[in-house]
């Protein structure tokens, strides 16, 4: 009768709708795992692409002239170098730098921003001849050890560009040649640099970058013989302070 008819057609209703949500979880879990497949298949695709990573160097301070063949490297490259490091110290790598700078290379450098100034760093020589270069302007200190040259080849490791990296340190350097590795270089680079600010040069004259760097006015017992005065000059370039004097305000 009618009424039994109702109570079927509802029952089928109900069933249809029970099945139409176990297809839709069903779908659900489908399309979840259809995600999972992707991320592992790009996974296995970047690690196919490190795995043609060629090598094509590799130097040790302690039994190698490693600071030679990273001068040889910058002698060569063609384009551009990407460089990033803790400090630059006077001496062949920045030579090897303006070198590169007065042949046409694009260069840009970033240093820790506290090791500009530093004794014996080439940051001002650097930056007088118009080089950019620039401290990283955030709070981390810059302990990336990177160069990236022509955007091909990236040369990484635990060297540092000072002599101590080379005469009182066991350090590496390897240079790795890959597309992908390349890649992931030069985004944190570019990362790093969008924070930098472009330095200016104060003037071409040494010697107003020598800084008063501590001064005792007020020493224990006679003022005329144990007043002192420290001044740093952070250039390689000696300068003349015979004609200097330092004179008080009053007192």
């Amino acid at each position: 009768d009618y009424g039994e008819l109702e109570e079927d057609t509802q029952q089928l209703i109900n069933t249809l709708s029970t099945k139409n949500s176990e297809l839709a979880g069903l779908y659900v879990d489908i399309s979840s795992l259809q995600t999972q497949v992707n991320s592992l298949q790009e996974q296995i695709t970047i690690l196919e692409e490190l795995s043609l990573t060629e090598v094509i160097a590799v130097s040790f301070s302690a039994t190698e002239n490693t600071e030679e063949l990273l001068v040889e490297w910058v002698n060569n490259a063609d384009d551009s170098i990407l460089l990033m490091v803790n400090r630059i110290v006077a001496g062949n790598l920045s030579e090897a730098l303006i070198d590169a700078y007065s042949r046409g290379v694009q260069l840009q450098v970033i240093i820790d921003t506290d090791e500009r100034y530093t004794q014996g760093s080439a940051f001002t020589e650097l930056l007088t001849v118009g080089l950019d270069i620039r401290g990283d302007n955030n709070l981390h200190q810059m302990n990336n050890k990177a160069m990236i040259i022509d955007n091909q080849i990236v040369a990484t490791g635990s060297y540092d560009w000072t002599p101590n990296a080379e005469v009182t340190q066991d350090n590496n350097v390897i240079f790795l040649e890959n597309e992908l590795v390349t890649g992931f270089y030069v985004s944190e680079f570019e990362r790093i640099w969008n924070l930098t600010i472009p330095e200016t040069v104060i003037s071409t004259n040494p010697a107003t970058y020598i800084i008063i760097n501590e001064v005792e006015m007020n020493p224990v017992g006679s003022d005329a013989t144990n007043e002192w005065v420290e001044l740093f000059n952070p250039t390689n370039v000696t300068v003349d302070i015979s004609l200097w004097w330092v004179m008080a305000t009053s007192g």
